[in-house]
């Protein structure tokens, strides 16, 4: 990842891919912004969004997030909804993104009194559901262990652990445990090991689920605890698993395109394929020449900077589809001041004019069924061109 202008970029791969060439986000799968151009490589990989031009090197966040605007609102959604996605945007590019994988492969909300739910009150999940992308992962203990865990999440695991140890603590190992204390000691027991014998959060039992659940080639998106966000396709012959290999020391090899994946987070037992699943041999290739990462914090200090504007774009957005429900009226004439902003313009002449508290103007023109913003204040057209 390298920076400028407060606006972070990211080298591109060129891939082929059926009868074209894709062009991908190279990243880090652990970086803040993994999540985030995880899920623009799958949208380009289904070819849901437009792939870039060949004859760039990189793109810059502000791009992929316009892209990924673009395919929100473009789209059917309620306006209701595709702000809340819109809101949860940040998180998937500043390192906030925060999951509760549930041990039977599935997913749950965060509790209402948890800290996390209080920081991240927008649901994860539902960011990627609004996409159409899947998000998996493959945390699930063996099947002689079903009964035990059941629909447990994380968040339960590390209460149930917590509340074992606090057992422990009130009794002492001299007194004799009640029948449910012996219950609740032995199944918290049991999760904090398989928590433990499991850093990489990713079991034999999580491949086999993802083998029978996943479609054959339509991409999704992979949680691996630390280990990051990728992107991960099951194979049509053989249902194997591949991850996206998206690390730049190879952006320049186009026969190493998907790495298998396996329980054993070893890079010996991991093999790679080119776009035509045939094998490749990666120690016959030598990686390429790539710029040193940025420390994270200096990457989430250049994301938050480009999303100062966030709130004000989104607000703008909530405008627009307001402007957009009556505009087909011809004689409509619409004038309001909430909060020191101003909207005033006339259905039927199809222009608008947004005027915020710091005299920010944000023009609006509409085109069919859809409003082109752009900004006309003192950082020109730095907000960017948000087609709603």
């Amino acid at each position: 990842m390298v920076h400028q202008d407060d606006d972070p970029t990211y080298p591109l791969r060129f891939v082929p891919f059926e009868d074209t060439t894709l062009v991908l986000a190279c990243h880090d799968c652990s970086s803040p912004s993994a999540p985030l151009l995880a899920l623009y490589n799958a949208l380009t990989l289904s070819h849901a969004i437009p792939s870039l031009s060949h004859d760039r090197e990189e793109v810059s966040l502000s791009y992929v997030l316009r892209a990924l605007t673009n395919f929100l609102v473009n789209g059917q959604m309620p306006a209701e909804k595709i702000v809340q996605a819109l809101r949860c945007l940040p998180h998937l590019a500043s390192g906030g993104t925060s999951v509760n994988p549930r041990f039977d492969g599935g997913w749950k909300e965060w509790a209402e009194h948890s800290p996390t739910s209080a920081t991240h009150h927008e649901k994860e999940i539902n960011i990627f559901e609004a996409f159409g992308i899947q998000l998996v992962h493959g945390w699930i203990p063996s099947a002689e262990s079903k009964a035990l865990f059941g629909e447990l999440s994380h968040e339960q695991a590390l209460t149930l652990i917590s509340l074992g140890e606090q057992t422990r603590e009130e009794k002492g190992p001299a007194d004799t445990f009640s029948p449910e204390e012996m219950q609740l000691l032995v199944r918290a027991d049991a999760v904090s090991e398989f928590i433990d014998s499991t850093p990489s959060r990713f079991t034999q039992s999580g491949l086999e689920h993802l083998q029978k659940t996943l479609e054959a080639e339509k991409p999704a998106v992979l949680w691996r605890g630390d280990e990051g966000w990728s992107v991960v396709v099951k194979h049509r012959e053989g249902g194997g698993l591949f991850t996206l290999v998206t690390d730049n020391r190879w952006a320049g090899h186009e026969e190493i395109v998907w790495a298998s994946l396996n329980p054993d987070n070893s890079s010996a037992q991991v093999e790679y394929f080119n776009t035509m699943w045939i094998p490749r041999d990666i120690d016959s290739f030598s990686p390429t020449t790539s710029t040193t990462p940025r420390a994270k914090a200096e990457e989430l200090a250049a994301i938050a900077s480009h999303f100062a504007n966030q709130d004000r774009l989104i607000s703008h957005y909530q405008q627009a589809a307001q402007i957009r429900a009556i505009s087909a009226k011809k004689d409509a004439a619409i004038e309001t001041r909430a909060d020191d902003r101003i909207i005033e313009g006339r259905g039927g002449e199809r222009t608008f004019v947004f005027v915020d508290r710091d005299k920010t103007k944000m023009g609006l023109k509409l085109k069919g069924n859809k409003v082109k913003a752009k900004d006309k204040g003192e950082n020109g057209a730095r907000a960017g061109c948000v087609l709603m």
